[in-house]
């Protein structure tokens, strides 16, 4: 995760360590999402995925495999 400028994080006593199962190569597990969406509110352009396999809402996806897995599949 990287942020530009000065964005509102809620870091609280949430842990970064992330238990998921793996997935494809270089797919990121659901809970990653989560964990960014709880803490830093969208943007009012949205969150910004690099190399992105599928899209997402509140996301803008950018890479040459965008639309790989559809969001929510497991495929």
């Amino acid at each position: 995760m990287a942020v530009r400028g000065r964005p509102v994080v809620t870091l609280t006593n949430q842990t970064t360590l992330l238990h998921a199962p793996m997935r494809e190569h270089s797919r990121k597990p659901d809970a990653f999402y989560a964990l960014v969406e709880s803490l830093c509110p969208a943007p009012p352009d949205g969150r910004l995925e690099l190399f992105a396999r599928q899209t997402r809402p509140g996301w803008v996806a950018a890479g040459a495999e965008v639309g790989k897995f559809s969001a929510g599949s497991d495929a």
